[in-house]
């Protein structure tokens, strides 16, 4: 079945942009800039076109392309869409161009280094509009690099350290999903990577099968998202990585994990999902508590935010393993919502650094009353991170609590109190940063909030932040019917 070949066209945009954009760097610096926005720009503007021809009333394929690549193994080159991968193609177009705006002071190698971030976006959105394993495989370990190069050479004074210690961490886990695809490959005949053709013949495979499947994939989706134990490499990427990198790592690379656990993990191997509900439940609710109370205990702002997202994620893990439709439909809110907020929240820090030079909480304390521009979009970041409602993290956190109360009640209190020690650490350090007095000498004149590239970038997450809080029906409207599917297929 061939389409129009528009997911192509938002697939391949990127990385031809790239080389473009890296010939145009080496002459002019400025006009890579703008070329890699407009790069950006147009891809997104293609993944409005395309969810305008999908039909996500549906839970089948949609906007279907495939072609032959390897037949005799089984490959094919095949991407599609359904309401649970599409809100993160999104995402993905939507963060893009707003981490190019981060990256606008960078003047070391830098048409390397928006090269680098073009690629970056081509292969999250491979790993989201793949329908073949081996090509899902294939655009997952690609993201691994550019990354890698990122941190390695734009990163702080630990990058080679963060760099090597977030590869390795990253594409071991990729290991065990090798593992578990290469079993399911030889779980049909004819043998094949279809995940249409798996999804429909994997379900029957014996228990123990499925249950060792799912434990390779789950430990390997687990260190992306992460969650604790898994998620040491998390923090010392964050904080060494440039802003750019934090962005794409937190709003976008980390919901690989989780898309992965749903899109593979609770269609192809139900059964063998079910035996490790116990398991993720405890993988979640640690991962939400534990990180929730080591965020308190930061100085740095980057890591801070870092042991936050732990947190969320294990959050979005307690909502996949909720196994009913409001907790699946919750865990991908929140990655959608989680992406926005965090990405704000990474951005907010690389401003705070650029403007002035540290990011340690104790050194920037009442800062804010010289910037408030940048003090407002601190405040309402602070708010939807821990969960206020009119903001999208309370949606997200609010549908998360109803599915694992609708099925495990006890596991809810941890929802409510993980809930809350956020909220205690994000108002202590909004009240640091914009109401005390400075502990330390500040600059004497710090610059607010520039127009480009951060004023508007920032309006743009504030502005979307609101929307999902206020209006979250289109994106829930987007993903039920593919959730509904799946929690067909969990017999629940």
């Amino acid at each position: 079945m061939m389409s129009f070949g528009i997911l192509s066209a938002m697939l391949f945009t990127p990385v031809i942009g790239a080389i473009i954009g890296y010939i145009i760097g080496t002459k002019d610096v400025k006009a890579a800039k703008f070329f890699g926005v407009g790069v950006t720009i147009l891809t997104f503007i293609i993944s409005l076109i395309a969810w305008g021809r999908a039909d996500f009333s549906t839970h089948a394929y949609q906007l279907v392309e495939t072609v032959a690549w390897a037949p005799s193994v089984g490959i094919s080159y095949t991407l599609g869409v359904d309401g649970i991968s599409y809100p993160l193609v999104l995402l993905t177009t939507l963060i893009s161009p707003l981490a190019m705006a981060a990256s606008w002071h960078v003047s070391d190698r830098t048409n390397i280094h928006f090269a680098l971030l073009l690629i970056i976006e081509s292969a999250l959105l491979g790993v989201f509009l793949a329908l073949d394993l081996f090509l899902f495989f294939v655009f997952w370990e690609i993201t691994l690099v550019p990354m890698y190069f990122l941190i390695g050479i734009w990163g702080g004074p630990r990058r080679e350290y963060a760099s090597i210690k977030f590869f390795i961490y990253t594409h071991f886990a990729g290991l065990f999903v090798l593992l578990a695809i290469i079993a399911l490959y030889f779980s049909v005949e004819p043998r094949t990577f279809s995940m249409a053709a798996i999804a429909q013949y994997a379900p029957s495979l014996p228990v123990n099968t499925q249950i060792l499947i799912f434990g390779a994939l789950l430990f390997g989706f687990a260190v992306k998202l992460p969650v604790w134990p898994f998620h040491t490499w998390l923090p010392d990427a964050h904080v060494e990585a440039p802003t750019a990198g934090s962005i794409h790592l937190a709003s976008l690379m980390l919901k690989m994990g989780g898309y992965g656990l749903i899109r593979i993990g609770l269609v192809m191997v139900p059964d063998g999902a079910r035996a490790w509900i116990p398991v993720m439940l405890i993988l979640g609710g640690v991962s939400a508590f534990y990180a929730a109370f080591a965020a308190m205990s930061q100085k740095d702002l980057k890591k801070l935010i870092a042991y936050s997202s732990v947190s969320h994620m294990g959050l979005a893990l307690l909502g996949i393993a909720a196994f009913n439709i409001i907790g699946i439909e919750g865990a991908i809110y929140e990655m959608v919502a989680h992406g926005i907020i965090t990405g704000h929240l990474f951005f907010i820090a690389g401003v705070i650094h650029h403007k002035t030079g540290t990011r340690i909480i104790e050194d920037i304390t009442g800062f804010g009353k010289k910037t408030p521009l940048l003090m407002g979009s601190i405040a309402i970041a602070f708010l939807a991170s821990m969960g206020l409602p009119g903001l999208a993290g309370f949606v997200a956190e609010f549908l998360i609590f109803l599915g694992v109360f609708a099925s495990l009640k006890f596991v809810a209190i941890i929802v409510v109190f993980s809930i809350i020690i956020t909220a205690g650490y994000f108002l202590w350090t909004l009240q640091r940063l914009g109401f005390r007095e400075p502990v330390k000498t500040l600059p004497e004149h710090i610059e607010d909030l520039e127009f480009w590239p951060e004023l508007v970038p920032f309006a743009i997450l504030i502005l979307l932040t609101i929307v999902l809080g206020i209006y979250p029906s289109p994106l829930l409207d987007m993903m039920g019917a593919s959730v509904a599917n799946v929690v067909a297929i969990l017999g629940v």
